[in-house]
């Protein structure tokens, strides 16, 4: 991060974690919180339940295995989930 430009400065960020959090939010599902596993370690750490996405490609990273964050005492429905292997990460 840092300030842009001489005439009209802007600060700025960039670096490898802006382009991860970009294709996160360009390969997410909608209303979820989509995470790569370094950020699901932190937030299994703390008590956030995740669902594993499996791996997926991610433009510029190849593949990388990435969660959606679930809220605290969310509980897997019984139905078929939209994903076609699901795992729960859960620290309780």
């Amino acid at each position: 991060s840092g300030i842009v430009g001489a005439k009209k400065p802007q600060y700025d960020i960039w670096g490898n974690t802006v382009n991860v959090a970009s294709r996160m939010d360009s390969t997410g599902v909608v209303s979820c919180i989509h995470v790569p596993e370094e950020t699901q370690k932190v937030l299994f750490e703390h008590g956030y339940p995740c669902e594993c996405r499996g791996s997926i490609y991610v433009k510029g990273k190849g593949n990388m295995t990435t969660y959606l964050v679930r809220p605290r005492g969310y509980m897997m429905p019984t139905s078929t989930s939209f994903f076609s292997s699901k795992t729960i990460a859960s620290n309780k």
